[in-house]
């Protein structure tokens, strides 16, 4: 049954849940009259959502409902924080509405993730070139974990990737970057999966008017995300292999090796990201041009971390968000206790040599 459905997402552009399951009656894939039946179309749901990861589905939903299964600490029905605002929606089995749609109003009908050159008026473009600019050491892996005590979790649903939860303070990133390199590496019109992604895109741009994007750009970023918060920084994949190389089967991220090689080592090790073009190594990226599909969520992260400040002598010698402060406090710390070391020392010499000759 699934192979036919990824045939059905390969064929057919923008097709619904209700058209799906009227072909796999058509196929005698579904016992007679099963097709009229909810339970149906939750198969379809949940086999649709396991073989793109576009959302996590429930496998266990309440009768007559979609429902999705957020990565999230909450466990009520409502989760407006983050990217989802329902959990469950009622099944319309009238509506022609693609599956991208029906996924949206899981959302609370917002897109699930906004390009940021889409933008509808100039009131809505950033006015100062400081809007748009992410700062390496404010959005690391050792910045956001070991100083600002960030827990990442690792997660099903694409669109979850760099989701921030600031009540729990969790970070959601995308677990299986090896589906992303499958679908950079290979002409993204060549697979159901990249044809799925961009007929998502296709509805937002016939909808609002805006400049054409594609999947393949949309999942060489997601890539490009991991060397920006790891792979960059020895402090942060460090911290990394620190907390997770002895966890593997707890943390489920022995999942896709292509994960650790990313998040635990440095990035010069990976010709990945020569082959996928990656942008030049900088310390500050743009998020208009280097991030256009993160970049939102980028920047409402960085906004966090810059809003927090050391509390403790722990918290002060981790906070490296800024190098030259950081070397520059240390330094002078250290200067400062050794000249006072000294100085004692000095002044104990003086006293002894006024005993020995007393």
């Amino acid at each position: 049954m699934i192979q036919y459905i990824v045939h059905r997402l390969y064929e057919e552009d923008h097709i619904s849940f209700g058209r799906l399951v009227s072909a796999l009656s058509e196929e005698r894939l579904l016992r007679p009259g099963q097709a009229s039946e909810n339970v149906a179309y939750q198969l379809v749901f949940i086999l649709v959502g396991l073989a793109t990861f576009f959302y996590t589905p429930s496998l266990t939903p309440k009768d007559g409902e979609f429902e999705i299964t957020p990565s999230s600490e909450e466990k009520t029905q409502y989760v407006s924080r983050g990217l989802w605002a329902v959990k469950q929606i009622q099944i319309d089995a009238e509506s022609e509405q693609s599956i991208g749609d029906v996924i949206k109003q899981f959302s609370g009908g917002k897109h699930l993730l906004l390009y940021s050159r889409w933008v509808e008026d100039d009131s809505q473009r950033p006015q100062n070139r400081e809007d748009v600019l992410v700062k390496v050491t404010n959005v690391n892996y050792w910045t956001l974990r070991k100083f600002i005590g960030i827990k990442v979790i690792f997660v099903d649903s694409v669109w979850e990737h760099l989701a921030f939860e600031q009540r729990t303070k969790t970070l959601k990133l995308f677990q299986y970057p090896s589906f992303c390199l499958m679908l950079c590496v290979r002409n993204s019109k060549g697979t159901f999966l990249g044809r799925f992604f961009d007929n998502y895109f296709e509805d937002i741009i016939r909808e609002r008017g805006f400049s054409p994007v594609n999947s393949h750009d949309f999942f060489r970023e997601l890539v490009f995300t991991y060397r920006l918060i790891f792979g960059q920084s020895r402090d942060a994949y460090k911290a990394f292999r620190s907390d997770y190389e002895n966890k593997l089967d707890e943390k489920d991220i022995d999942r896709d090796p292509l994960l650790y090689r990313l998040c635990g080592s440095d990035w010069s090790n990976e010709c990945l990201y020569d082959e996928l073009d990656a942008p030049h190594i900088r310390t500050v990226y743009s998020t208009m041009s280097d991030f256009p599909f993160f970049g939102q969520r980028l920047i409402e992260l960085q906004e966090y971390v810059l809003s927090q400040s050391p509390d403790n002598f722990t918290t002060l010698w981790r906070d490296r968000r800024d190098i030259t402060t950081f070397y520059t406090l240390w330094a002078a710390l250290i200067f400062g206790i050794t000249t006072t070391l000294l100085g004692i020392i000095q002044v104990g010499l003086q006293m002894a040599q006024l005993g020995a000759t007393a």
